[in-house]
């Protein structure tokens, strides 16, 4: 991560030690983006958002082999925008559950079955 991938030109030092591996899109083109990265010092996969209101830097698992298994486990659901089992939130914890209680994946569902 470099200066030249942040818009202003300043990467926060927090960031030092990821190495981007993609970027998620939530506003389908619209420009709302962040940065998919893997923190080196602990293996964490974590979000980078230098435009999020808070914290800049949000986890979604704490190894890369659990951030696939979370990712394949969801996108069979939400690729087709077919409902989540109401089961999903207990399955997404079973693969993480170090990283479940303050990951981005918690929030994702929470926020998708309440509406």
């Amino acid at each position: 991560m470099t200066d030249r991938d942040v818009v202003g030109g300043l990467v926060p030092e927090e960031w030092s030690d990821c190495g981007l591996i993609g970027r998620g899109d939530y506003a389908e083109g619209g420009g709302a983006s962040a940065w998919i990265a893997l923190r080196y010092r602990d293996g964490f996969v974590c979000g980078l958002d230098i435009e999020r209101e808070g914290e800049k830097t949000f986890v979604y698992n704490s190894s890369l082999d659990r951030f696939l298994a979370t990712f394949n486990l969801l996108d069979q659901y939400l690729r087709d925008g077919r409902e989540l089992p109401p089961d999903v939130a207990p399955r997404v914890e079973a693969l993480d559950p170090e990283a479940f209680g303050s990951s981005e994946w918690r929030h994702l569902i929470e926020y998708i079955t309440a509406g």
